[in-house]
C-alpha cells in the first residue's frame, strides 16, 4: 500500500483552491489506501502516522508545520479560526500540534525541564493528569507569548496563570463529539484568558487549539474511532459545514 507522503502530493493536486487547506487534511484521514503503522484502532493509526509525516523535528518532534503540512495555510477553516497574523496562518500545524497534545499528552511533558515542571502550578486534582495541565498551559502561553520573542517557547510554558489554565479546561467541553458547526460557545468560554499582542498572538489560534486538543482526547480515549468520523467531525466543526 502506498505511503502517506505517496498519496499527499495526490490528494493536494486534485483540490480545489477555495478551500484546499482543511479539505486537504480532511482527506488524508479518511483515505483508505494510506498504509498505517501503529497500534490501537484505525483512527489511532492514522493518526499517528500523520504525527511522524508532518513533524518538523524540533520540540521533540510535537509541533506539525514541516512534511506534508509544509506550506498549507488556512483555506477553508471558518473566519474564528483564521489567524490574523499572515505570517502564521498554518493552521492545519497549529492544529495539529493542539492534537498531538490531547493525543498524547505524555510526550510533550516528558520536554519540559524537571525545574519548570515544579514551578508550574499543577493544582493536583483528579480530574486532570499533570500532563494534560501542562500541554494546556503551554496552549494558553503560546497566545500570550509572541512567536518572535526572546526564548519565547519557555517563556509560552510559564505565562498563563492557573485561572486561565482552568478557563481552557472548563471551555473543552463546548467542543462536542457530534459535529456542530456552532463555534459560539466555545468563543464565550474562552473569555478571561489574556491574550497577548505580539506576532502570532489571537484568540482565533486559542480557539483553534481547543478544538485541537479536544480531538485529540477523543481519539485517545476512544470517543472517535473511525477515519471517515474525523473527517466529518473536521470538514463541519473546522469549516462550518451543515453536519
Amino acid at each position: 500500500m502506498p505511503t502517506i507522503d505517496d498519496v499527499s502530493n495526490d490528494i493536494w493536486e486534485k483540490l480545489p483552491p477555495h478551500d484546499q487547506d482543511l479539505e486537504y487534511m480532511a482527506r488524508l484521514y479518511e483515505d483508505s489506501t494510506i498504509s498505517d503503522t501503529g497500534s490501537g484502532n484505525e483512527l489511532q493509526r492514522r493518526l499517528g502516522t500523520i504525527l511522524d509525516a508532518s513533524s518538523d523535528g524540533r520540540n521533540g518532534g510535537v509541533t506539525h508545520f514541516s512534511g506534508i503540512f509544509a506550506g498549507v495555510h488556512d483555506g477553508g477553516f471558518q473566519k474564528a479560526f483564521k489567524d490574523p497574523w499572515p505570517s502564521s496562518d498554518n493552521q492545519v500545524g497549529h492544529f495539529t500540534t493542539a492534537v498531538d497534545m490531547g493525543f498524547r499528552p505524555a510526550r510533550t511533558f516528558m520536554l519540559i525541564p524537571p525545574p519548570a515542571r515544579k514551578v508550574r502550578d499543577w493544582p493536583g486534582q483528579t480530574f486532570v493528569s499533570v500532563e494534560e495541565w501542562f500541554c494546556m498551559a503551554l496552549i494558553v502561553g503560546h497566545e500570550q507569548v509572541a512567536d518572535d520573542a526572546w526564548v519565547a517557547n519557555p517563556r509560552a510554558g510559564l505565562a498563563a496563570d492557573g485561572d486561565e489554565v482552568g478557563t481552557f479546561y472548563a471551555a473543552l467541553p463546548s467542543v462536542r463529539l457530534n459535529p456542530s458547526s456552532d463555534v459560539s460557545l466555545s468563543t464565550q468560554c474562552l473569555k478571561g484568558i489574556r491574550i497577548g499582542t505580539g506576532r502570532g498572538n489571537s484568540i482565533q489560534d486559542l480557539n483553534l487549539s481547543l478544538y485541537g486538543f479536544q480531538f485529540g482526547k477523543f481519539i485517545r480515549k476512544g470517543d472517535m474511532t473511525t477515519r471517515a468520523a474525523a473527517a466529518k467531525w473536521l470538514r463541519t466543526d473546522l469549516g462550518g459545514v451543515a453536519p
